[in-house]
């Protein structure tokens, strides 16, 4: 895998090359401002960047470093950040929503023997409730702009009847996020995209994925993130798992976006005004 430091800092993300050792060098690169989205070509490497940005100089490393892939399933993990969130030193910090997935997943590889190569969010909108279904437009624009791969699916609404009283209300389930993780899941194993694979949920309805991605290539490594308070009473997943990580408020309290996203094209992405940090924190974010 590629392994890219640039000074001043930079952000740029390198398309994968055939592992090897050894290779190693530092020369003057790009004098001039790079276009957001440019495609640019170093010792037959290819680049893109994703800022308007003047490096001084770039040394590349290649070698071999282990290919680790995050699997998000975003319905469980906003209710994981609702529940942080609900009392304690966390309470009410509806900042902690518009957090940078690639960042997080980040916080749990070892840099010197691995590699993000790549993280798969899945979710779906709320369409009856407009409001946080335009916050969380937003906030999948802002994920899919940091490099995170996005898969929708659906609520599913169905009329529920009280036996008592003969009252009648819409009962609205989350369909396709679990089936799409654990289809994308095998996928990407069975392609060997991956060396490890990092799972951020709690559904006990991927098991089944991850015992035949395990079964199947051996050689493959599966870890369970697991939100604190979500632990101890997910030990059917982390029975499965090769090993569990313990996810808590301070991991997303770092790994946080930034209150405005300046696309390639000139736009904006603007952080909604609902997750803003709380007055004492400003400073910070």
């Amino acid at each position: 895998m590629l392994k890219i430091f640039f000074s001043p800092r930079t952000v740029y993300r390198a398309a994968p090359v055939p592992s090897g050792t050894g290779l190693f060098f530092r020369e003057p690169f790009v004098p001039d401002p790079v276009p957001c989205g440019a495609d640019l070509t170093l010792k037959g490497l290819s680049l893109r960047s994703r800022s308007l940005v003047r490096p001084v100089f770039i040394c590349v490393i290649i070698m071999n470093y282990k290919k680790v892939m995050a699997f998000v399933d975003g319905y469980n993990f906003y209710h994981s950040i609702l529940e942080m969130i609900r009392s304690g030193p966390m309470a009410n910090r509806e900042d902690l929503k518009w957090v940078d997935l690639w960042m997080l997943m980040n916080a749990f590889i070892m840099p010197s023997k691995e590699s993000l190569v790549g993280v798969h969010y899945f979710s779906a909108y709320a369409t009856w409730k407009p409001e946080a279904m335009v916050r969380h437009r937003q906030y999948v624009r802002a994920l899919q702009h940091v490099g995170v791969t996005v898969k929708m699916g659906s609520f599913k609404e169905r009329q529920k009847k009280c036996r008592y009283c003969g009252s009648v209300w819409p009962e609205r389930s989350e369909k396709g996020s679990d089936v799409n993780l654990a289809i994308e899941l095998v996928n990407q194993a069975h392609h060997g995209n991956f060396d490890k694979a990092l799972i951020l949920t709690a559904d006990t309805d991927l098991i089944p994925a991850i015992q035949m991605v395990r079964e199947l290539h051996p050689t493959v490594a599966v870890h369970a993130v697991l939100p604190r308070q979500r632990y101890i009473a997910a030990h059917a997943m982390r029975g499965v798992c090769n090993g569990a990580i313990k996810l808590n408020e301070t991991h997303l309290e770092r790994s946080l976006l930034p209150a405005e996203i300046h696309l390639c094209d000139g736009g904006v992405i603007t952080r909604p005004v609902r997750y803003s940090p709380p007055a004492t924190l400003g400073r910070r974010f």
